[in-house]
């Protein structure tokens, strides 16, 4: 079954999470500001039940009078000595210049739990399932001024049957670092971190994580930086990032074209067999461990940076150019039924 939580194009579903206990689905209404609430105890029949309205939640004295521009994500948190399970929210604020917000609720009682401080454009949120919440902020930047991606970790505790949430953001910046982790942007780059634009030699600015997951143990914090096509480990205990480097580039096996009306899967290409690489570039990760092993599983969106890096126009979007626009000096592998269609990057690390 389906169930219809807005018009079209309006972002009315950007994110979703669900509880099995309640047999509810949490869904992040982006330009509504609100928590869309649907029931699925009869998943052939889904009925929205309630809308939490965060926008006027966080409107309150305690969360600083927030004004939201949009919620950005949402997530359903177990936490230790507390009944029923929390959903947590993260809200971006119509002020590019202010931090976002995270707004807290009882998932069985839709009471609002409280509020905490986010860092910057808050997205992507994860749950160790037993006292910490953590909320990535992406910081990107609104084309003239960029800001601090960074990871918000809060902690969860119970006093009198009510959950209380302490919340700190640690940015990439090198205090936040284990010693000797933190480095220049130049051997960043060399590690196979994509720092660049005009904020590229700042690595806090440059530094833009989308999503993250905690290991089963609740020990670490992996974290995806998408359009750096890099990852960050947060050790939970020491409170520091414990490095910070780039996805290996991946030799490709692909059909590169999307017009020549034929399926042509292959790992070379024109006459001088060229090979291609390509980056991850993960929007979300997942964790599991299997025979004492961490594994990190994670959902590759090859998504670059928006806005007008190097310009825009017929064969350049954003810092995107069509491969067959660059001259490329391999015979032939820049005609439109080889790779000229790709879409690549002039910024590599």
């Amino acid at each position: 079954g389906d169930t219809t939580l807005g018009p079209y194009d309006t972002d009315a579903a950007e994110n979703i999470a669900y509880d099995e206990d309640t047999q509810q689905i949490f869904v992040a209404n982006a330009e509504g500001s609100s928590i869309e609430v649907v029931d699925i105890t009869t998943p052939t029949s889904p009925r929205r039940e309630r809308v939490l309205d965060v926008k006027t939640d966080l409107e309150d004295a305690a969360c600083g009078n927030f004004d939201t521009e949009s919620i950005q994500s949402v997530a359903v948190a177990s936490v230790s000595g507390y009944p029923n399970k929390i959903v947590a929210v993260a809200a971006v604020s119509n002020d590019a210049f202010s931090n976002g917000q995270l707004a807290f609720y009882d998932a069985s009682s839709f009471l609002f739990l409280g509020c905490e401080e986010a860092g910057s454009q808050p997205e992507g949120i994860a749950s160790d399932g037993n006292t910490r919440i953590a909320c990535i902020n992406e910081g990107s930047s609104d084309g003239s001024d960029d800001f601090q991606g960074a990871m918000t970790m809060c902690e969860v505790t119970v006093d009198a049957d009510t959950p209380v949430f302490t919340c700190a953001t640690y940015p990439f910046t090198a205090e936040n670092f284990a010693a000797g982790a933190f480095t220049d942007a130049a051997t960043f780059r060399a590690d196979g971190v994509r720092l660049y634009g005009p904020s590229g030699d700042d690595v806090a600015l440059d530094t833009e994580p989308e999503g993250a997951a905690f290991t089963e143990d609740g020990n670490y914090l992996f974290i995806v930086l998408q359009d750096n096509n890099a990852y960050a480990i947060w050790d939970v205990q020491a409170e520091e990032y414990l490095f910070l480097r780039g996805f290996d580039l991946l030799e490709a096996t692909m059909d590169a074209s999307d017009r020549d009306d034929a399926i042509q899967v292959k790992s070379l290409w024109g006459s001088e067999n060229t090979k291609v690489f390509k980056m991850l570039m993960p929007d979300q990760t997942t964790s599991f461990t299997a025979g004492g092993v961490y594994y990190f599983v994670t959902a590759n969106e090859g998504g670059t940076r928006d806005g007008d890096i190097i310009g825009e126009g017929d064969e350049i979007e954003g810092e995107e150019i069509r491969f067959g626009a660059t001259n490329p000096d391999c015979l032939d592998c820049g005609d439109d039924a080889e790779l000229g269609r790709l879409l690549t990057t002039v910024f590599m690390p």
